[in-house]
């Protein structure tokens, strides 16, 4: 039953994450919000501590891949995201 639910989960963060990787590589968006979008996957970033456990990994890796083109530099927040990326 519980390994149900969090593959419930997952598959609706997984569909989310494709909206929020939209944001991030749209021009419009990107650009101008990085930080707002930042602030919003933080908790998500999280997740890649057990990238096994989740469906949308590769979301995040392409979504903060995305925020640092559009802001040309690196947070300390994408900086602990790449810290995590050994265990993708």
């Amino acid at each position: 039953m519980k390994s149900a639910m969090v593959k419930a989960a997952n598959q609706r963060i997984s569909k989310l994450m494709n909206v929020v990787r939209f944001i991030a590589e749209h021009e419009y968006f990107g650009g101008r919000h990085v930080g707002i979008i930042e602030e919003a996957i933080k908790p998500l970033l999280l997740y890649m501590k057990e990238p096994q456990l989740i469906d949308f990994d590769d979301d995040l890796v392409f979504c903060v891949d995305a925020l640092i083109k559009k802001s040309q530099s690196c947070s300390q927040t994408m900086m602990d995201f790449y810290s995590l990326l050994p265990n993708f």
